[in-house]
């Protein structure tokens, strides 16, 4: 019960995102990537070994071992005093977990979605008219030889298991509707009285009502309907969930089905102002300063039928710098920064609005090749803090450049292909580059200055020993 996919997650995010302020080096975070994959994925191997497929439940404690790939689990022990073969106290925390990977990172987690989705589909077996049964089924083929008694009684065991249900499963939007109603009446009908089970009420409260969903947004996560503004329930925590989306607080417990239209970026000019979409604008979601900036201070929200009727609104209000739209919810984003970063959302558009910038004439030239190439300043473990700012979430380095035009001080750029991308401001410019596989680096040329010629040195008669002279050992004019 104690591996945690969605936290490993953050952790990886965590270290990408401020390895330049926190890391022994710039690129930690990058480094340590894969080995934080191997984790997420050996934790993931670790529930398909011990999951049984037809009811989703996971024993208390198993012990794992290697076959080739895959791995393979037995009970037959515990590790602090509760069954090792019984869907209990241990085991249930699993699947909370689990749910926290899909709400944090629902594109990535798709190994989430197939954990939780058998889950859902026991429980929507075993719930009728807002009535939960006592019992849940047993498999024995599985690991599973038993279930904590009144599980759907203690909140130490129905809070970690009903959260499952915010993600979206085999079964009907209206189905699903009516599990989330009636886990968050059952959840809402118990007292905090003790730190444990009082410690689940309130965590599978704010999971089941969309709280975390949306906490997890204002840090920079999550996607889909998670995305919508906090709203206040009028029934203990219920939540609605939209087609194939991730479950969304509601003010009604009927289920609403969104239609999403295909968003497609039109430029267009008004007194000289401009919408443009920002790192192309289509699958993108509007962020502040990086990838994880997006507080709820950057915008006011609005319901309107369409983009074109988002874009005016913006233009209605003086202080907006770009919009960001999603099926009826319009952001009209008015941060004095403007919009500086996205992150990656399917179904999301974001359009930065003003007057186009203006980029300076120039090129950029590779530093040592370019490829697999980290920047330096005067040599390659020059790499301090000052030399350059960061900017996450940009989706190529071609708007990494195109950032670096934009800022006059910008002498040239650093890309990886996460998404980090550095514009160095070096008063003395890009003098050297360090070999790291992943990572480009680009000097930025002016026009009108001379690029840095591509050549070798050879030695002349031999080089050492010797002074440079003209067309004779005699000629040497100052």
């Amino acid at each position: 019960s104690y591996h945690a996919p969605g936290v490993y997650r953050l952790c990886k995010t965590y270290m990408a995102s401020h390895d330049g302020s926190f890391g022994q080096s710039a690129t930690e975070g990058d480094a340590y990537a894969q080995k934080w994959d191997t984790v997420i994925a050996t934790s993931y191997k670790m529930f398909d070994a011990t999951q049984c497929p037809s009811t989703g439940l996971v024993p208390n404690w198993a012990k794992v071992s290697e076959a080739g790939q895959s791995l393979t689990a037995t009970t037959g022990f515990s590790g602090s005093g509760t069954p090792g073969a019984e869907f209990g106290s241990e085991a249930s925390r699993a699947v909370w977990r689990v749910a926290l990977d899909y709400l944090l990172f629902p594109d990535e987690a798709a190994k989430a979605a197939a954990f939780l989705a058998p889950i859902v589909s026991h429980l929507a077996a075993k719930e009728s008219g807002g009535e939960w049964a006592s019992s849940l089924d047993i498999d024995s083929s599985c690991l599973v030889e038993s279930v904590h008694s009144s599980w759907e009684w203690n909140m130490f065991m129905a809070g970690p298991t009903f959260a499952s249900l915010v993600c979206p499963a085999a079964i009907s939007s209206a189905r699903q509707q009516q599990l989330i109603d009636a886990a968050g009446a059952r959840v809402a009908s118990k007292s905090i009285n003790d730190y444990y089970s009082g410690s689940w009420i309130a965590i599978s409260t704010m999971t089941l009502n969309g709280d975390l969903a949306r906490a997890a947004q204002q840090a920079g996560f999550g996607a889909g309907d998670s995305t919508m503004s906090p709203v206040t329930s009028t029934t203990a925590s219920t939540t609605r969930t939209t087609a194939a989306t991730t479950p969304v607080a509601t003010s009604t417990t009927s289920p609403v089905t969104t239609t999403t239209t295909t968003p497609v970026v039109v430029t267009t000019t008004v007194g000289g102002k401009t919408f443009q979409g920002v790192d192309g604008g289509v699958d993108k979601a509007c962020r502040g300063a990086d990838v994880n900036d997006n507080s709820n201070s950057y915008y006011s929200v609005v319901n309107l039928p369409s983009l074109e009727a988002c874009k005016s609104e913006c233009k209605a209000v003086a202080a907006c710098v770009g919009v960001e739209f999603r099926g009826t919810r319009c952001e009209v984003w008015t941060r004095s920064g403007g919009i500086q970063a996205t992150k990656s959302a399917s179904g999301f558009t974001c359009l930065r609005y003003g007057q186009l910038p203006t980029s300076r004439p120039g090129s950029f030239e590779p530093v040592n090749g370019g490829v697999d190439q980290a920047c330096r300043g005067a040599g390659p473990r020059d790499n301090a803090a000052s030399y350059f700012t960061v900017r996450n979430g940009i989706s190529s380095v071609d708007s990494c450049k195109e950032l670096c035009l934009q800022q006059p001080s910008c002498v040239g750029v650093e890309f990886s292909g996460s998404g980090r991308c550095e514009l160095w401001t070096r008063p003395q410019g890009i003098e050297a580059s360090s070999a790291v596989t992943g990572y480009s680096c680009w000097r930025f040329v002016a026009e009108g200055e001379s690029a840095a010629r591509a050549g070798t040195f050879e030695a002349v008669d031999g080089g050492a020993g010797r002074a440079c002279r003209g067309s004779n050992p005699s000629d040497n004019s100052a």
